[in-house]
C-alpha cells in the first residue's frame, strides 16, 4: 500500500507541476517561434522598404537592467532577455510619422551579450507588400544590412535578433 501511495503522490505532483507551467505562459513575445533566424546571406538586389498605412509619431523610454524587460510602441515590441545587459540602461524606442515602418532604438550602438540578444518585433499590418523581414537602415533610409528574420503572418509581425541599437525598417 505504501508504494501505491508514493505512485499516486508522484502522479499528482507531476500533474500539478505541468498545470502550473502552462499557467505561466502568456502572449508576450519572448523568443521568435518561427524558424529561420539563423544568419543567412540575403540578396539586396530587389529588396525595398515596405509602404504601409501611416504610423503615428511616438517615443517611449524605459530603464532595463540585467533582468531584462520590454518596450512597446505602435504595435512594435523590443524584448530584452535576462542577461543581455550587464547594467541598467535607459532605452528609447521612437517612430516617426511615416508610411515606412521604421523604429529608432537608442542609445545607438549599444551592444549585448551575444548569448542573450534582444529581439525586435515589428508590426507590418497595413503594409501593401508581402513583408520578408527587418533591415538595418541609415538615417536616409538607405538599406545597410538585412537581418535574419522570421515572419508571422497570423500575428502580422516580423522579428529579428539585434546585435546593436540603431534604426530598423520593415522590407519586402
Amino acid at each position: 500500500m505504501r508504494g501505491n501511495t508514493r505512485s499516486w503522490r508522484s502522479l499528482i505532483f507531476c500533474a500539478v507541476l505541468g498545470s502550473a507551467i502552462g499557467c505561466f505562459s502568456d502572449s508576450t513575445p519572448s523568443e521568435p517561434s518561427a524558424p529561420g533566424l539563423e544568419p543567412a546571406l540575403v540578396s539586396t538586389g530587389s529588396a525595398r522598404l515596405a509602404t504601409c498605412s501611416r504610423q503615428s509619431a511616438r517615443v517611449v523610454s524605459r530603464t532595463i537592467d540585467k533582468y531584462g524587460g520590454s518596450l512597446t510602441l505602435n504595435g512594435h515590441q523590443l524584448y530584452v532577455p535576462p542577461g543581455a545587459l550587464s547594467q541598467a540602461v535607459t532605452i528609447t524606442m521612437s517612430a516617426p510619422v511615416d508610411t515606412i515602418r521604421t523604429v529608432q532604438l537608442s542609445p545607438e550602438g549599444l551592444t549585448f551579450n551575444p548569448l542573450a540578444q534582444p529581439t525586435l518585433y515589428m508590426n507590418y499590418t497595413g503594409c501593401k507588400q508581402a513583408v520578408t523581414g527587418i533591415a538595418y537602415v541609415g538615417d536616409d533610409l538607405r538599406l545597410l544590412e538585412f537581418l535574419a528574420s522570421a515572419v508571422d503572418g497570423t500575428r502580422g509581425w516580423t522579428s529579428a535578433r539585434l546585435r546593436h541599437f540603431s534604426r530598423y525598417a520593415v522590407h519586402y
